[in-house]
């Protein structure tokens, strides 16, 4: 039989690996809850459930504007509703005063939103992430993903042509009044480069 000097003599410390010692710490360790911080669990439970929304928006948003950036560089053209005339239509934004003075995230919702109301019925998938970029642009803040959707809707509007013409345009139906009041609207950004 052992006895307490014996087994530490023998005891040989190099045996013990990382492992048993957490293990060990677990045993001794006493867990506690104060029980004055249950009052504030529901609040912290409703922070963190909405810091995970907030996650998933953010997610569901970059997505969308991921899915839109390659729908417009894959497509080769889109059809616009028969009756559309860019030039003439009053709901264009650009043929009317909405946009003056309106925050920039607004007058590049107004034209997403636009765009995606002139499109043939045919062109759907477009027509959806359109107007899901439309809804959310207005919580855009960052400047490098304005001017990237920016330069996307410029890539777009050459590739928009009325119902049966498969022709290349620079701005189908696109008078010089409108890209004058386009560079005035939006002078000095970017956005000015959609319709010019």
């Amino acid at each position: 039989m052992k006895n307490y000097a014996q087994a530490v003599e023998e005891f040989n410390e190099e045996e013990l690996v990382e492992g048993d010692y957490s293990e060990i710490k677990d045993k001794f360790t006493v867990s506690y809850f104060d029980e004055a911080m249950e009052d504030a669990l529901p609040y912290v439970h409703s922070l963190v459930q909405e810091m995970r929304s907030i996650m998933e928006k953010d997610e569901y948003a970059e997505q969308t504007f991921n899915d839109l950036y390659h729908a417009i560089k894959t497509t080769t053209h889109l059809e616009l509703q028969p009756e559309v005339d860019l030039a003439s239509d009053p709901e264009n934004p650009f043929n009317n005063d909405t946009l003056t003075g309106a925050p920039i995230q607004a007058q590049i919702g107004a034209i997403v939103e636009y765009m995606s109301l002139i499109l043939h019925d045919r062109e759907t998938d477009m027509t959806i992430l359109l107007s899901r970029v439309s809804d959310m642009v207005n919580n855009l803040e960052d400047e490098d993903k304005l001017n990237n959707l920016v330069n996307a809707l410029i890539e777009l509007v050459p590739k928009m042509k009325p119902v049966g013409d498969v022709a290349p345009q620079r701005n189908p139906n696109m008078s010089t009044e409108s890209n004058l009041r386009l560079k005035k609207v939006l002078e000095g950004y970017t956005l000015g480069r959609i319709f010019s």
